[in-house]
C-alpha cells in the first residue's frame, strides 16, 4: 500500500494490454513524524504483481500512452532526425537506441490495419512475384491454358559461376499483366479495415481458370431398388424374357393371386424353376435295362404298381410317391452289379422307406413295410438294403421331381379340380412306363397338361402361358405326348389296377372313367392345329 505523501504516477505495463501500474513518482522524501520520529518513514510498496518493473522512457519523462507500432516509429523518427534534445544530456544516436529498444522489446497488439491505396509500379512487383509462385505450384490438374514458352537463356563467357538475372535489365523476362486496380470509393483516404473480419486484405489473388462444372440431367439422389425388384430383373435377364414381346403375347401373370402368400414364394418362383431346369438332367436315372437283364419294363411296371397301393394304402403325400420312383430308377441305373429279381421288390421298400423319412412328418415303421410285402423280407435285409441305396446315390435327394413341375404347369393351365386330377392320373400312368426314363421330368410334366386337356377338350390346348413357363412349343411334347396317350387307352384293358382303382374314386372325381376318343393319331392333328397358334411365342 502507498502512503499519503506519496504521488502516484500511471505507467504502460507492457506485458499487459494496456493495464496501469502505480510508479511511485521522483520527490523528496520527508521526515516522518509522530511516534516513530527517530525513524524513516517506510518507503512505499510496488505493484508485486508485476515483475518487470516501469521503465523511464526519454530523459527520464513517463510515457502515459501504449507504445504501438505507428507511434514507436514516430519516436524513432525523432530521435534520428534531433541532434540534441533540450534539457537532456543523451545524444540523438542515445536516444534512437533507446527508442529501438522499446520499440523491439515491448510492441503492442496490432487490432487494426491502415490500408492505403499502393502505387502502380508496387502492383506491377506485387503480381511478378505471385504468378512466379503460380507457374512454380504443382498443377493438380490439366488446363486448356496455353502457357507461354520460357524465354531462352542469354549465353555467358563465364561457364560454371552464377548469374543474376534482374528482371528490369532484361527486357526478355516474362512480366505478368498487371491485375485491375480495385476501386475506392473513399477517393484516395486512408480506410480502416479489420485482418480478422476480412480475410482478403494484404492478399493477392490470381484467378486461375477452372474447367466449368457440368451440372447433371437428373437427380443426385439414388434410385433404391428392393431385393424383390432386383431378383425378378435378375431371373428375368437370365430367362432371356422380354417384357415388350410378354406384353404382345399376352401372357398372364399366374403369380399375381398369391403376392400376399408367403408360402408361394412369388419373389423366388421363377429362380427356383430356373435351377430346376437347369439340374434336372444331371442327377436323372437313364435306361438300365441293358446291363440288369433281371429287370425288364414288365417286372418294373408291376412292381411300381404295389408301391402305388401300398402309397395310397398309407395316405402318404404325392412328393412322397413320386421321389420314391426316382430313387429305385435312380439305383438301378448306378448299380453296375447284376441286381436279381428276388431283390426288386427290397429295392422297391428302401426306396419308399427313405422317401418317407424325406418329405412325410410320420413315416411308415418297418415293421409296416414288411407286413404289407406279406413278410417277404427281414428286418436286417430292409435296414442293410437301405445303407447301400443312399451310399450309392451319394445321400443325395433334394432333385428335381416329375411332381415338382406338375404343380407348377397346372398353375399356368388354369385347371380346374377335374384338369388337375386329370394330369394326376396320367402322371402315374407315366410312373409305369419304362420308355419315359430317356425324357426328361420337365417334358414328361408338360406332355401330362397336354394330354389331360385335349382328353377334357380344353381350347386352345396349348397357351402362350403354356409356352412360356413349361419351354415347350407343342410340336416338341409329339413323342411323349403319343406314350402316355397309348398308356391311357391300354390301362382299362391291363391286370395293373392300382392307378385305375384309385382314380376311380370320388375322392379324385372319378377321371379314369371318363370316356375320351383321343387317340395317338387324334394328338397328332391337335399338334398341328395348336402350333400355329403358338408359332408367335416360341
Amino acid at each position: 500500500m502507498a502512503s499519503k505523501n506519496q504521488n502516484v504516477v500511471v505507467s504502460q505495463n507492457p506485458r499487459e494490454r494496456g493495464g496501469a501500474v502505480q510508479v511511485p513518482a521522483q520527490v523528496p522524501k520527508q521526515q516522518a513524524t509522530g511516534k516513530y520520529g527517530d525513524r524513516k518513514a517506510r518507503p512505499a510498496l510496488d505493484n508485486i504483481s508485476n515483475l518487470n518493473p516501469a521503465r523511464q522512457t526519454l530523459d527520464g519523462k513517463p510515457i502515459n500512452r501504449p507504445i504501438t507500432r505507428s507511434f514507436g516509429a514516430k519516436l524513432l523518427a525523432n530521435a534520428q532526425t534531433a541532434t540534441t534534445v533540450s534539457g537532456s544530456k543523451k545524444s540523438g544516436t542515445e536516444l534512437a537506441k533507446e527508442v529501438r529498444k522499446l520499440v523491439n522489446v515491448e510492441p503492442a497488439t496490432r487490432k487494426a490495419t491502415c490500408v492505403t491505396k499502393p502505387t502502380l509500379k508496387q502492383k506491377q512487383i506485387n503480381n511478378q512475384a505471385v504468378q512466379k509462385r503460380v507457374e512454380q505450384r504443382p498443377i493438380a490438374r490439366k488446363s486448356n491454358v496455353a502457357k507461354a514458352p520460357p524465354p531462352p537463356l542469354p549465353s555467358h563467357k563465364q561457364q560454371g559461376k552464377k548469374v543474376m538475372q534482374n528482371s528490369r535489365s532484361d527486357p526478355s523476362v516474362a512480366k505478368a499483366p498487371p491485375l485491375p486496380l480495385p476501386s475506392n470509393k473513399h477517393g484516395g483516404k486512408k480506410v480502416m479495415q479489420n485482418s480478422r473480419s476480412d480475410p482478403s486484405v494484404g492478399k493477392v489473388t490470381v484467378p486461375v481458370p477452372v474447367k466449368p462444372i457440368r451440372k447433371p440431367e437428373y437427380s443426385r439422389r439414388r434410385e433404391v431398388h428392393t431385393l424383390t425388384s432386383v431378383l425378378s430383373a435378375r431371373s428375368k435377364f437370365a430367362c432371356g424374357i422380354n417384357e415388350k414381346a410378354r406384353k404382345e403375347a399376352e401372357i398372364e401373370d399366374i403369380d399375381a393371386a398369391d403376392t400376399n402368400n408367403q408360402l408361394a414364394v412369388v419373389e423366388y418362383i421363377e429362380d427356383i424353376y430356373k435351377y430346376y431346369n437347369q439340374v434336372e438332367d444331371t442327377y436323372r436315372p437313364h435306361d438300365y435295362m441293358i446291363h440288369q437283364t433281371d429287370t425288364n419294363p414288365r417286372r418294373r411296371a408291376i412292381v411300381l404298381d404295389w408301391i402305388v397301393e401300398v402309397h395310397n394304402r398309407f395316405k402318404l403325400r404325392p412328393e412322397t410317391l413320386y421321389l420314391t420312383v426316382y430313387i429305385f430308377d435312380r439305383y438301378l441305373s448306378l448299380e453296375k452289379l447284376l441286381v436279381p429279381k428276388t431283390q426288386i421288390q427290397l429295392i422297391g421298400i428302401c426306396a419308399m422307406l427313405i422317401a418317407s423319412k424325406y418329405e412325410e412328418i410320420w413315416a411308415p415303421q418297418v415293421g409296416d413295410l414288411i407286413e404289407i410285402s406279406n413278410y417277404a423280407y427281414e428286418r436286417d435285409d430292409i435296414l442293410e438294403k437301405e445303407k447301400q441305396v443312399l451310399n450309392k446315390l451319394d445321400w443325395y435327394l433334394t432333385v428335381p421331381t416329375l411332381y415338382m413341375f406338375l404343380v407348377r404347369f397346372i398353375k399356368a393351365a388354369r385347371a380346374d379340380k377335374e384338369m388337375e386330377n386329370m394330369v394326376y392320373f396320367i402322371a402315374e400312368l407315366g410312373l409305369l412306363e419304362q420308355s419315359l426314363i430317356k425324357f426328361s421330368p420337365s417334358m414328361v410334366a408338360a406332355s401330362c397338361v397336354y394330354v389331360a386337356r385335349t382328353i377334357l377338350h380344353k381350347s386352345p390346348i396349348w397357351t402362350p402361358t403354356l409356352v412360356h413357363h413349361t419351354h415347350y412349343a407343342a410340336p416338341q411334347l409329339s413323342e411323349c405326348a403319343q406314350i402316355l396317350v397309348t398308356a391311357r387307352l391300354g390301362a382299362s384293358h391291363g391286370k395293373l389296377k392300382a392307378v385305375i382303382n384309385k382314380y376311380s374314386r370320388e375322392e379324385f372325381g372319378k377321371v379314369a372313367l371318363h370316356q375320351s376318343d383321343v387317340s395317338p393319331s387324334s394328338t397328332s392333328t391337335a399338334y398341328a392345329t395348336c402350333s400355329s397358334s403358338c408359332a408367335s411365342s416360341n
